[in-house]
């Protein structure tokens, strides 16, 4: 039931937006991370899966609109629309979460090459609290992601991106022992 309610929510967020922004489909691949950076506990055992949707809302206008923002080269403002599904292992148990966020992604994109890098913060729910070693408080979560990434192509139809991403609570209540992972987002101009 919460992909289908996933697809619903995915369709009509992008009907509310303006029809000749520029918009990305795509496909993510990850793996669950140790706790070396944020989160306390291990998730190094998972596989992460996902579609990803983004609607770009500003671009190049922050820029021109904001004094002493143009050595950002080409900032912009996007919406991220992602669903998740991790997989993992864990004391010979099998754990399974899926993962809705949607996120408003800053870019800052070099005029010069093909480079890019994004920063998102936004909101995220986990239709599981418990996966492998981490036990979080509540389903709802802020999302976190920082990445870096490359136009595939000359007309910018794809774009490959290297994220690291981080799911918590902020510690509004215990536990919060966070959820990270990396992956490999590729996304397709539509």
């Amino acid at each position: 039931m919460f992909k289908l309610n996933t697809l619903i929510l995915l369709g009509a967020i992008g009907c509310c937006f303006n029809l000749f922004a520029e918009q990305y489909l795509g496909l993510v691949a990850g793996k669950g991370m140790d706790d070396t950076l944020i989160q306390s506990g291990s998730t190094s055992g998972a596989n992460v899966k996902g579609f990803a949707y983004r609607r770009d809302l500003i671009v190049n206008e922050l820029a021109e609109n904001f004094d002493g923002l143009q050595w950002l080269s080409r900032p912009s403002l996007a919406l991220d629309i992602e669903s998740y599904n991790l997989v993992g292992h864990f004391d010979a148990e099998t754990f399974e979460t899926s993962i809705f966020a949607i996120k408003p992604t800053f870019i800052w994109a070099s005029e010069s090459s093909f480079w890019f890098a994004e920063f998102a913060v936004g909101a995220a729910y986990m239709d599981e609290k418990q996966f492998e070693e981490i036990q979080t408080s509540s389903n709802w979560q802020f999302a976190i992601h920082a990445g870096t990434g490359f136009f595939v192509d000359s007309a910018s139809d794809w774009k490959l991106t290297f994220r690291y991403n981080h799911f918590s609570n902020g510690y509004l209540d215990q536990p919060n022992p966070g959820l990270d992972f990396v992956s490999l987002n590729l996304l397709y101009r539509i």
